[in-house]
């Protein structure tokens, strides 16, 4: 397998085409950040390559974050996987090595609680946010929803609260059971929580249900719950294309965040063409270049 490393210097190349041919100089690729919003990569966007190519895909694009993803290998050619449960001292420091390194921070991790683990009130769903904490991680989750005790969102909250970790509720397809794919039951789940509980909107999934992104990030905004995005924007034929090339109304959803002076995670993530991990990265990166310098000069 080609790995990203034997890509790196065509990867940046493309890149910094892409910030110019969007309209912007490499000074004014931080004018998201002046509006609040940490802008990276999702590791499942990596998912056939590892972690620790994520981070330095990151670093080379001038993104300062990364989202990591469970159960995937954390070195390319080794098989220790990024796994809250059991990840060792060692692999934990190495993993904050590697980011020192590239200027990258990890800033939250995908991991969903199974139903066993609900069910038998295991210690395992506790584990995962002392890891957080010890990491300094958002967790990014879906689990299944429970009405009162283990497993409710109380008994989530509590946990938040108790460890100091935010939990951001995303949104799989229908079509897998996902407990979040409608955007009224994470507001739902949301109301009346602490600061520590919010909502992550995954524009391609949400499409694919037939989920308008534009109004659930509305929605979001409003309840003051926008905290996170896995971003990408999608065709009329529910395929992942670069931000603005799809029909996910992306200006709108960033131009009515400024406007709201909502500052999410945003972190890119597609599923098409895996093999080329920043074919949508690199001309999306750009067009939310162009889109920041703009909304800034309003």
């Amino acid at each position: 397998m080609i790995t990203y490393n034997m890509k790196k210097v065509l990867i940046v190349a493309l890149a910094t085409v892409a910030v110019v041919l969007a309209g912007c100089q490499t000074d004014n690729r931080s004018d998201y950040e002046k509006m609040g919003w940490k802008v990276g990569i999702q590791s499942y966007t990596f998912t056939k390559f590892s972690l620790f190519e994520a981070i330095d895909a990151a670093s080379d694009l001038g993104l300062k974050y990364v989202e990591a993803t469970t159960w995937q290998r954390i070195e390319p050619d080794k098989k220790d996987a990024f796994n809250p449960w059991w990840m060792s001292a060692e692999t934990k420091q190495k993993i904050k090595d590697k980011c020192a390194e590239k200027g990258v921070e990890i800033v939250s991790f995908y991991c969903r609680p199974s139903k066993e683990d609900i069910e038998k009130e295991s210690e395992q769903v506790e584990k995962i946010f002392q890891f957080c904490q010890e990491m300094n991680l958002i967790l990014t989750t879906d689990p299944i929803r429970v009405k009162s005790g283990f497993g409710s969102m109380e008994f989530y909250d509590n946990l938040c609260q108790k460890y100091g970790v935010t939990m951001v509720l995303t949104n799989h397809p229908k079509s897998h059971g996902s407990p979040y794919w409608n955007a009224d039951d994470v507001l739902e789940d949301c109301a009346g929580r602490s600061k520590y509980i919010g909502a992550s909107v995954d524009v391609g999934h949400f499409m694919r249900d037939g989920t308008d992104p534009y109004e659930a990030v509305r929605k979001y905004t409003d309840a003051g719950r926008m905290y996170h995005f896995h971003f990408r924007d999608v065709d009329s034929e529910g395929k992942d294309v670069a931000l603005g090339d799809g029909a996910a109304h992306i200006k709108e959803m960033l131009a009515y965040m400024y406007e709201k002076k909502a500052t999410p995670i945003l972190v890119f993530e597609y599923e098409r063409d895996q093999e080329e991990p920043l074919k949508y990265i690199v001309p999306s990166l750009g067009f939310l270049n162009r889109e920041a310098t703009e909304l800034l000069k309003k």
